[in-house]
């Protein structure tokens, strides 16, 4: 606890607040979020990029380049074959947007042959070909992508969280989900100054300027996944001490159909808008067990869960 609880003391740093602020919201914490927590979440998500991103610069030494490189991030997540295809597909989505705004002035006959995603995906494309060199199975670069459950869970929740809302907050709702760390011109640079500001990099590696757009993608990613484990510890918490079959109800995820229609929406403001904020007790306990030495094959021989903080990333 007192390890995790360490990871707070980057106040300097506190560049992207009211961005964490709003994602939290959106991926499924309350509409208005504990100070204490976004700030706590912020220092963690500092620590997580210095941590990749001293990874990926001795991958890119190993492999005699001057610069970070996507190749070297792609090195590090290829053990997660659905993290991966998610940053595929986010890398996909971004060149079909560039490729749109690029055709806007054409007829439709030019719009129609400049808008294939696969076709015109170019950072796409150049990720896969740096995969096929080090798929040795053949999942990386398999167009079947697998069932992604974690995404799956969190379109559940997003749909009982706006069954209930008005105008007003679903409006709200929505401009929360459209936050992320680089949809203003800046702030790709922003999350340069931000790395340097937290004093962990007195001069940041070389980084190649698409690397900056991945990093954007996976702090939202780390993002997401810590509000979902510290959502599964407030799920532990609820279960019924007599009841074993409450370990295994999910808190968020139960379908609008298994209720009466009178009593869905009241059910979905009580179970979900309503619930209260995340509080930083439960997002120390989901670390915890996310970094938790039992949960590794090398448990026998860690004795301390401080050895093993920030090294075993939440985006990879």
């Amino acid at each position: 606890m007192n390890a995790v609880s360490s990871s707070s003391e980057c106040e300097q740093g506190a560049v992207f607040t009211k961005e964490i602020h709003n994602m939290m919201h959106a991926f499924g914490d309350n509409a208005a979020p504990l100070k204490a927590s976004v700030k706590l979440v912020e220092s963690v998500l500092c620590k997580q990029l210095h941590s990749l991103v001293t990874r990926a610069n001795e991958v890119s030494t190993m492999r005699g380049s001057k610069e970070i490189g996507f190749e070297d991030i792609l090195f590090l997540m290829r053990k997660d074959r659905v993290k991966t295809h998610r940053l595929l597909n986010y890398l996909g989505i971004k060149d079909f947007h560039s490729s749109l705004t690029k055709h806007l002035g054409s007829n439709l006959g030019e719009l129609s042959e400049g808008l294939d995603m696969q076709k015109g995906s170019k950072r796409r494309r150049m990720c896969l070909d740096f995969l096929e060199t080090i798929d040795q199975t053949g999942e990386l670069t398999d167009k079947q992508q697998p069932f992604d459950t974690v995404k799956n869970e969190r379109n559940l929740r997003a749909e009982l969280m706006t069954q209930s809302m008005d105008e007003s907050r679903y409006l709200e709702y929505s401009n929360a989900r459209r936050t992320s760390f680089t949809y203003r011109t800046g702030h790709v640079n922003k999350i340069q100054k931000w790395l340097q500001s937290c004093g962990m990099f007195p001069e940041l590696p070389k980084v190649n300027p698409l690397l900056y757009q991945i990093l954007a993608y996976l702090a939202y990613e780390t993002v997401a996944q810590i509000v979902d484990l510290s959502l599964l510890v407030r799920q532990d918490g609820a279960a019924k001490p007599g009841d074993a079959f409450s370990y295994y109800v999910a808190g968020f995820t139960r379908m609008p159909g298994s209720y009466p229609a009178q009593h869905a929406t009241e059910h979905s403001a009580k179970k979900v808008g309503g619930a209260p904020p995340i509080t930083p007790a439960e997002i120390r306990e989901a670390l915890r067990r996310y970094w938790s030495p039992q949960l590794s094959p090398w448990s026998p021989f860690t004795r301390s869960l401080s050895s093993n903080m920030h090294t075993k990333l939440l985006m990879c």
